[in-house]
């Protein structure tokens, strides 16, 4: 195959973050792509509404609060008293820690020694919010998409793929007649600044050019008879390729884009761009920050104990768009604290038997389980999936009316 194609399955059907990808793992992420069809609809990605991945986090930690686990918004790991187990947050409340604490780096405690290095690798994002509903780049009853300009394909000769995902208003992410992109590279420095903006040029160039109220018409004074030909095969019509794409190049809008919001970061991260992923890349991350625990174990001079010794930390996110790399670190982390991960994401109640046993005698719930999957994410068109198998109610599952109304009212919240 030609490079181009090459690009096509690598980049695009595979979502590869680099060119520097072997046989095997592109053929795998490929493969990803491909018996994904038709598993929560017939497009092969799931996209997160309201929020995007954070509800993946929610999914999580809604299961967590449902088994006991209580949250505290707004406040950071303040310090912690390895000794006594007690750890104080930012507002100055403390709490006796009887299990593990898992951190991220960004949420370490004062004084930290075991704090991982981050700075190996960049990943640079550029978010914008653009006025204009971007309904051109959506297939019927979906609102986000995912687009890919691949290594030389940019003015600026970007080394690497620039991965953008589209949301639209449907996705719940953004008002109405409004939408959001999310750019990443990892391209480093002034450099990746320069192929975003250069993307997001193109990207700003192409939605002006398809939208209807951007001047680009097929349908008006750009084409005449004459530029239409009939095929002798099959009487379909074809257009004077040569004359649409000059009129491509040559095409200047009418309006300007206008940008809402536009933001452009930089990322640091331990967790290199991967082919594919396994347990083995965190292994090595933590084999490569780790210290030596005898030196660090008692300070002469002060006696005292590192304050994150026993504090289990996570990595800051990598540049894969996918969930593959933050599903895989969770069932690490999982498997390190409780020895395996054979029953990961898999909720016990205390109460599971006596439930059980009440849904038997009233037999109202038919296939009932003693695991529970509170991680639903939405498609596209707005419907909703669990990741887990369905499990089917019975129509004749009785209703309590008197609490129906206060069951709604408490699941009315704003994010």
């Amino acid at each position: 195959m030609d490079s181009k194609q090459i690009n096509e399955l690598v980049f695009t059907l595979g979502l590869s973050p680099s060119e520097k990808i072997n046989t095997l793992e592109g053929l795998s992420r490929i493969k990803r792509y491909l018996v994904s069809f038709n598993v929560y609809g017939n497009f092969p990605s799931l996209v997160s509404k309201f929020g995007g991945p954070g509800e993946i986090s929610q999914g999580f930690c809604r299961s967590a609060a449902v088994a006991g686990t209580i949250y505290k918004l707004d406040n950071h790991l303040k310090n912690y008293d390895p000794i006594k187990k007690i750890a104080t947050f930012t507002n100055n409340s403390k709490v006796k820690v009887t299990e593990k604490i898992v951190c991220s780096p960004s949420q370490a405690p004062e004084n930290a020694k075991y704090l991982p290095k981050q700075n190996t690798y960049e990943v640079t994002r550029l978010i914008t919010i653009v006025k204009k509903s971007c309904k051109e780049w959506f297939s019927e009853n979906e609102s986000s998409a995912i687009v890919v300009f691949s290594p030389m394909s940019l003015p600026t000769k970007n080394k690497y793929p620039i991965q953008i995902i589209i949301m639209g208003a449907s996705t719940g992410c953004c008002p109405n007649d409004q939408c959001i992109w999310y750019l990443s590279t990892i391209e480093k420095g002034e450099k990746a600044r320069q192929d975003l903006e250069s993307a997001l040029l193109k990207m700003e160039e192409s939605i002006l050019r398809e939208s209807e109220d951007g001047g680009f018409d097929l349908d008006g004074d750009l084409l005449n008879d004459k530029d239409l030909v009939v095929s002798k095969n099959d009487g379909m019509e074809l257009i004077n390729s040569v004359k649409l794409g000059k009129s491509f190049k040559e095409f200047v809008p009418k309006q300007k884009l206008v940008y809402l919001f536009k933001l452009c970061f930089t990322q640091y991260t331990a967790i290199k761009p991967f082919g594919i992923i396994n347990e083995k890349i965190f292994q090595d991350i933590e084999n490569n920050n780790s210290l030596n625990l005898d030196s660090l174990k008692l300070d002469n001079s002060n006696g005292s104990v590192p304050v994150d010794k026993d504090i289990i930390y996570s990595n800051m996110p990598s540049t894969e768009i996918s969930y593959d790399g933050c599903v895989t670190e969770a069932k690490y982390l999982y498997k390190k604290i409780v020895g395996s991960d054979d029953d990961f994401f898999d909720v016990d109640f205390e109460d599971d038997d006596e439930d059980d046993a009440t849904i038997g005698d009233n037999n109202t719930i038919s296939d009932a389980t003693s695991g529970v999957n509170p991680s639903v994410l939405d498609n596209s068109d707005g419907t909703q999936s669990n990741n887990q198998s369905r499990h089917h109610i019975d129509e004749e599952a009785i209703i309590d009316e008197e609490d129906e109304e206060e069951f709604n009212d408490e699941m009315d919240f704003e994010l």
